[in-house]
């Protein structure tokens, strides 16, 4: 079985397919890194919360815009989430992140408005902008 899928630094191009966290084979997986890529972008799917064995999710140094969505609290294997250097905002309900031993988010952006707005349960905003434990 897959456990671990790499497709970073591969400049890799579009939108990341609600259809790839619904699929049964993804089901399984742990590790998923797509970070780097520079060319992905739009939001990151609702439907990543369907992927529950996900231990680390990289995601970083693309173009995704919008809000982290809530769904990422249905992993409860979570260990690592990586989404700095995006386009991202708005708040991030970080109660169901407490177990998450390194969060790396863009807390500034260049929509001037702070991603984080409500940090006070296990992580903190450093001075370069990224919410971090």
């Amino acid at each position: 079985l897959l456990q671990h899928w790499d497709v970073s630094s591969n400049q890799l191009t579009g939108t990341l397919s609600s259809a790839l966290f619904s699929s049964s084979s993804f089901k399984n997986i742990k590790s998923f890194q797509f970070n780097s890529n520079l060319n992905l972008f739009g939001t990151i799917p609702t439907e990543i919360g369907l992927a529950t064995s996900l231990e680390l999710i990289e995601g970083d140094n693309n173009e995704f815009r919008g809000t982290i969505p809530s769904e990422l609290g249905q992993l409860k294997e979570l260990k690592y989430l990586q989404f700095d250097h995006n386009r991202l905002y708005g708040s991030f309900p970080n109660q169901y992140l407490c177990n998450i031993s390194v969060i790396m988010i863009d807390c500034k952006n260049d929509m001037n408005d702070g991603f984080i707005h409500d940090c006070h349960c296990c992580q903190f905003c450093d001075e370069g902008g990224l919410i971090s434990t």
